[in-house]
């Protein structure tokens, strides 16, 4: 309903106000227009290849969505509640397949049977959210970094994917860089991370996670080292896991020779609706991408779609890290932790994506773009004094127009 009734002449020219318009125009107009042009040579699999492109017109959802203050104010209102409902959602996970059996189901356009609940397959990268904004939000410091550190560790030791780790170091280490105040905050996790873990291995306490394997010191290592292609047979989940690594690097390798054929593969791409690999799952269904967002959208759209995404990506960062600097300078503690925690899962999708294809999946690229154009919105509403301290001086009920 936004993407049919947005004034895209007036929205495009508010954005323009706060980003370099241009990426993301060409972004826009070349991938949807290849996608349209594709669909005429292979059908409806055109557009399912595009998700990508065509979902990425929902940061101007978001955009809209959040221009005035009050709607701007409801979506932060939401956001904790959206939190705790996908943590709690989580802790369901060891009745995942009773919930799945449970569910409503729709037809997957490979033909098969999808469960509307209890996929749980971005549920993780939300626990980490709610984490991350406990730690942020809450003023009980030492409350609120024991529950974080119990939903951290929880989903580690359940949901046993290695970007977690990935996902893990890097949203800590920007935490650290834009909040020096946070590293006591994290030298405490750190600490009592330990003490669970080791309190784990004394007790002799079994936590049977997604691969089948108990959860420990031994499998924590041996489960990052898998990322890397090493396998230790003591571990057989963890080998299924490290071997994934030479099939992926197959993949891509063949995705390059494809690619480097001729000039104009190269420089546009090889297009939307066919499959970039030749790989089946154990459903029969065939695996269309790389597992890596990055290589998808340069086999999709070549050199001309990456250089424009990665110049978008570069611009939304640029406009986030001025707005937090805004924030700092004004004393606005409450909007650095807004971009803090939105940052969260900005990063959670950029890790994912480099052994996933995180940005071909609606459920994770929608709300991507949708929280971009939060972010941006709140960038043009703080610089027309509309929210942040001057903002509450004249407006003490946020709700209030």
């Amino acid at each position: 309903l936004y993407l049919a009734t947005i004034n895209y002449t007036g929205v495009l020219g508010r954005l323009s106000l706060t980003v370099a318009i241009l990426p993301f125009m060409v972004w826009w107009t070349f991938g949807i227009g290849r996608a349209l042009f594709d669909f005429t040579q292979h059908g409806a699999w055109a557009l399912r290849d595009a998700a990508h492109v065509l979902e990425s017109l929902f940061l101007l959802v978001g955009f809209v969505f959040a221009g005035d203050r009050n709607s701007f104010e409801r979506f932060f209102d939401w956001l904790p509640k959206l939190l705790a409902i996908s943590v709690i959602y989580g802790l369901l996970y060891p009745f995942q397949d009773e919930i799945a059996n449970l569910s409503p189901t729709i037809m997957s356009g490979a033909g098969y049977p999808a469960p509307i609940f209890g996929s749980m397959s971005n549920t993780p990268q939300l626990m980490i959210m709610a984490a991350v904004y406990l730690m942020l939000f809450r003023s009980n410091r030492l409350l609120a970094n024991v529950v974080a550190v119990l939903i951290i560790g929880y989903t580690v030791a359940i949901f046993q994917a290695r970007t977690l780790y990935l996902i893990l170091l890097a949203v800590f280490g920007f935490i650290v860089f834009y909040r020096r105040s946070a590293i006591s905050n994290l030298g405490l996790l750190a600490i009592l991370s330990g003490f669970l873990l080791a309190l784990i291995t004394l007790v002799g306490l079994h936590f049977e996670g997604r691969l089948g394997a108990d959860f420990g010191p031994g499998f924590l290592v041996a489960h990052f080292l898998a990322i890397f292609g090493i396998c230790d047979p003591s571990y057989p989940g963890v080998c299924s896991a490290a071997e994934g690594v030479d099939q992926r690097l197959e993949w891509w390798t063949k995705i390059y020779d494809s690619m480097t054929k001729d000039p104009f593969s190269l420089l546009l791409g090889l297009g939307y609706g066919l499959p970039l690999t030749d790989f089946h799952g154990s459903s029969g269904a065939q695996v269309r991408e790389p597992h890596n967002s990055y290589l998808s959208v340069l086999a999709r759209t070549g050199i001309v779609g990456v250089i424009c995404w990665g110049m978008m990506m570069l611009e939304l960062l640029r406009r986030w890290h001025n707005t937090y600097i805004r924030c700092r300078v004004l004393g606005w503690r409450e909007g650095e932790n807004r971009l803090l925690v939105l940052m969260v899962f900005f990063i959670s999708s950029w890790v994912l994506a480099l052994g996933e294809d995180g940005f071909e999946k609606p459920y994770n690229i929608i709300p991507f773009y949708f929280f971009w154009g939060i972010a941006l919105r709140l960038s043009l509403l703080l610089e027309r004094g509309q929210i942040g301290p001057a903002a509450e001086q004249v407006y003490p009920d946020p709700y209030q127009p």
